[in-house]
């Protein structure tokens, strides 16, 4: 936009946004770090502000494997949402009179009065930099000194622990910065786990660490059965286990005892391996009969033979087309809804299977039958995923004749038509406590050895002294503090825009422009310019935008790659929208400035039609 004749120029600098208590106490400790250090940093020390650029309320989904086999240090069952504010905290550095974003941060914090298993606590999620620090020699202590003071406020806040892990990101990805210089090379785990250990020394001297343990050591020794036979220091460890609240509660039977559940992070380790260890444990038990030894694919329980050929029919090379949904926004197929009314696949198919969400074996068959029989109705003769669906589906009847005569001959089951009908499928999730003993026997010391193997990467750092769980209230000097960036309140959600508006960070010249742009986002987080317009309509894309990578900015809606999509003379290929520009120009909730937080009431959102386009479109976004 043009700036008016007679008009000031307005700049956006970093001093202008709002200050906090907990960003003047860490840009002081920032400072002082750099006065201390002498020579060419003490004369950089007034270039550098620290600013909070989010503050907004998450929640945590526990994934339903943690709520099956574990429980909290009460008894309790685990809660299905663990709340917990996330942080995002950005180093500016002035360089040639220009603010340049040097260093960014997300930490999440889990308040006491929230419960679960990591009340109390606070998780170190993200950290990015790029090397425009000035000057270089100071740039690795300036960062240490920027994480141990954001350490020592945690603990003067009440905070009992904080959690990291040392995950480098892969080469070629990126954490918060799009596009770091071509020259800064990406540390491996062990350099990576070096600097932590190096900051958490300096933590340790300063006060602001009272003790550092491993979350192996703290949470998971006791269970490595394997290394307890070789190391007798783990077998003295005793196992956490608690009496299950819920099932004392009951019939006044003994209660059976359940493992206590470790601080629970979002993005962290252990929670992500606990899933894929226990699912490759279901799929072993439906494949094998559910003992430890492999056992022929023909035996076991009829539920779980009929689990097993659904998972191997999946496991065909010709299945891959079959297994996941069909997305004909992304593939195109604007008459895949007329022509398949009742979409169905493999991977839906053995999800419900092994979720005990069928009754009977006939309904398994018919979503089975459903999945190639909508490929064959929509493919014609002779194209590959026609003739793949004929493949596959003479190869699922012939497996299942041979199941289902195997029933007979053996006398479990009178007739084929009758086990179809008959067969209780459900009646397994009664007995899913029954097997949850034995799936927790091998999954605990499975899983103890995956977080063996990362040790020395997942640091637990104790804040306080002489607490082993947190019990004394949160303090919060910013009580109250609501701060919200559509662009900055998601680490994903920066990371597509900066992508898709160019905000790279490859040369210091690039590096200025994204962050002046940044800047005026933070001043302006409701900037109508902020969305993803359509090339032909210039409308807002939302959920899917069709890119061409061959012109420049070229970016198509659905409805416009329906109308002329194949009009264009380059390939279009589809991308994911995760911003949505009507949710982040709703009113803020509540405002901040540098003396207080103050809620505005004024802002209301009268507008029930837009709500309720709102809702339609989280449902869509949750189901793409």
């Amino acid at each position: 936009r043009r700036r008016a004749p007679g008009a000031p120029a307005r700049w956006w600098r970093a001093a202008d946004l709002a200050d906090t208590r907990m960003t003047a106490f860490l840009q002081a400790r920032v400072r002082q770090r750099m006065v201390e250090l002498g020579g060419a940093a003490a004369g950089f020390a007034p270039t550098v502000a620290v600013k909070l650029v989010s503050c907004v309320p998450r929640r945590l989904r526990a994934p339903d494997i943690l709520r099956e086999h574990f429980r909290g240090r009460d008894g309790a069952a685990l809660p299905e949402f663990l709340k917990y504010e996330s942080r995002a905290v950005v180093l500016f550095q002035k360089l040639d009179g220009c603010d340049v974003m040097v260093f960014s941060m997300y930490v999440h914090e889990f308040p006491t009065a929230a419960g679960g298993p990591s009340a109390g606590r606070v998780y170190v999620a993200y950290l990015d930099s790029v090397e425009y620090f000035r000057p270089r020699t100071a740039r690795t202590e300036v960062y240490h000194e920027l994480l141990v003071a954001y350490l020592d406020w945690s603990r003067g806040r009440g905070f009992d622990a904080a959690h990291i892990w040392a995950c480098p990101p892969q080469r070629g990805n990126n954490f918060i910065f799009w596009c770091h210089p071509q020259h800064q090379r990406t540390p491996s785990r062990e350099r990576l786990t070096e600097w932590y250990r190096a900051m958490v020394a300096r933590a340790t001297a300063t006060g602001a660490v009272r003790r550092v343990a491993t979350l192996y050591d703290e949470c998971f020794a006791a269970w490595d059965t394997t290394r307890r036979r070789h190391k007798p220091q783990h077998a003295q460890r005793p196992a956490v286990w608690v009496e299950d609240a819920d099932a004392a509660a009951g019939d006044g039977a003994a209660a059976p005892r359940l493992p206590v559940c470790p601080p629970v992070f979002d993005g962290d380790y252990w929670p992500e391996e606990c899933g894929r260890l226990g699912g490759l444990i279901e799929r072993r038990r439906g494949l094998f009969g559910g003992n430890h030894a492999l056992r022929s694919q023909t035996e076991g329980a009829p539920e779980h033979q009929l689990e097993g050929l659904v998972l191997a029919l999946k496991a065909q090379p010709a299945a891959y087309p079959f297994n996941r949904p069909v997305d004909p926004e992304a593939l195109g197929l604007r008459d895949y809804r007329t022509v398949c009314p009742h979409p169905m696949d493999l991977g839906t198919v053995a999800a419900r299977l092994q979720a005990k969400r069928y009754a009977t074996p006939d309904a398994v068959v018919a979503d089975v039958r459903l999945v190639f029989r909508n490929a064959s109705r929509y493919n014609p003769p002779g194209h590959p995923v026609h003739e793949a669906a004929r493949t596959l589906l003479a190869h699922f009847e012939r497996k299942l004749g041979a199941l289902l005569e195997r029933l007979v001959s053996t006398g479990a089951a009178e007739s084929p038509d009758a086990w179809l009908a008959g067969y209780p499928l459900d009646r397994a999730a009664a007995d899913a406590e029954d097997r949850a003993p034995s799936v927790r026997a091998r999954l605990l010391p499975e899983l103890a050895g995956s977080v063996h193997r990362m040790k020395e990467s997942l640091f637990v750092l104790y804040l306080q002294d002489g607490r082993a769980d947190a019990s004394g209230a949160i303090r919060d000097p910013d009580a109250g503090l609501r701060l919200s960036c559509p662009l900055l309140d998601s680490r994903h959600t920066f990371l597509e825009m900066c992508q898709f508006w160019h905000y790279q960070f490859d040369s210091l010249r690039r590096a200025k422009h994204s962050t002046v742009m940044l800047l005026y986002h933070l001043h302006v987080p409701r900037a109508e310019s902020l969305g993803i317009s359509c090339a032909a309509c210039a409308r807002e894309i939302r959920r899917v935008r069709w890119h061409c990578a061959t012109c420049v900015d070229f970016n198509i809606c659905r409805a416009c790659e329906r109308e002329r999509g194949a009009a264009h003379r380059h390939a279009l290929t589809p991308f994911r929208i995760t911003f949505s520009r009507r949710r982040a120009l709703a009113p803020e909730p509540a405002r901040i400035d540098r003396a207080a937080v103050a809620v505005d009431a004024e802002e209301e959102d009268d507008d029930g039609e837009e709500d309720e386009e709102d809702e339609d479109d989280d449902e869509a976004e949750e189901e793409a």
